[in-house]
């Protein structure tokens, strides 16, 4: 196993503790598919204030530079608090399809890829059903006439980053949804793109659409979600990844999957974007 020097940085080691930060020097495995928790045995600590988990990336703040970067934002997790109201569809459509099993928080806590067709092959549901959980999912969200809450300081970190920075939205979630709360909060021109679970496609392949529309390089773009998904498929599209704890994934399970930040609350992207 080949091992490379890594500094890895975090703002705390608990979801919902303010403790200072520290930084890491540690030796992980170069592929990512090899890592184990013992590849993070040897490591010194030291008092630290800048918050990342830098891998191919320069440690220090102000990561966005002065610079025009592309943001793309989960939605679910990352700007609202609808893990509930997530999973009462999901159990909704699983009970009118009637197969498979009633999917569970845990499962949208573990999952590798959260989306409605990930979820169905998780719960048990076959194959040739998988589309339709996903097509009842969307019906279910589309027609529930309430919507969730943007997470607490969400609102003005977004206008702040969107001063200087093009920002889109990559979700599994209905594009009218996530319209429809960015506007009742004021956030509607911040948001130039939103691309959505109805349309075609991973979300690095949407990653990769947004750096088409909007003329930018993989360097100059990040991807900000909650999951190890999301992680990965911002790798995939060759994008700087900015993991964040408060959403449907835990620090210890994002950790692993080495995202170039890991941050506690939506302040931190200020320090890493400005």
């Amino acid at each position: 196993m080949h091992l490379v020097e890594k500094s890895l940085h975090y703002s705390n080691t608990e979801k919902g503790e303010k403790t200072s930060g520290f930084s890491i020097t540690a030796f992980a495995v170069e592929s990512l598919d090899d890592a184990s928790d013992s590849d993070y045995s040897q490591c010194t600590k030291k008092q630290d204030h800048v918050i990342s988990f830098s891998a191919g990336v320069k440690n220090r703040r102000g990561g966005g530079g002065s610079h025009i970067a592309l943001l793309n934002f989960d939605y679910d997790g990352v700007l609202v608090d609808s893990c509930e109201r997530l999973l009462q569809k999901a159990v909704e459509a699983q009970v009118s399809l009637g197969a498979g099993r009633a999917p569970t928080k845990e499962d949208f806590e573990n999952s590798t890829d959260l989306n409605s067709k990930n979820m169905a092959k998780t719960i048990g549901i076959p194959e040739d059903l998988h589309s339709r959980f996903a097509h009842n999912v969307f019906t279910l969200l589309k027609h529930d006439s309430e919507y969730d809450a943007l997470f607490p300081g969400i609102a003005s970190v977004i206008r702040t980053l969107a001063r200087q920075h093009t920002i889109t939205v990559i979700t599994a979630n209905l594009g009218s949804n996530v319209r429809k709360v960015m506007q009742q909060n004021g956030l509607g021109s911040c948001i130039s793109e939103i691309f959505d679970g109805a349309q075609p496609g991973t979300k690095s392949e949407k990653i990769h659409s947004a750096l088409r529309k909007f003329n930018r390089g993989p360097s100059d773009a990040f991807m900000i979600g909650d999951t190890i998904g999301d992680v990965r498929q911002g790798k995939i599209a060759g994008v700087k990844t900015i993991a964040v704890t408060w959403g449907f994934q835990n620090t210890q399970l994002l950790s692993k999957e080495m995202p170039d930040y890991l941050i506690d609350s939506p302040e931190d992207l200020l320090d890493i974007l400005l």
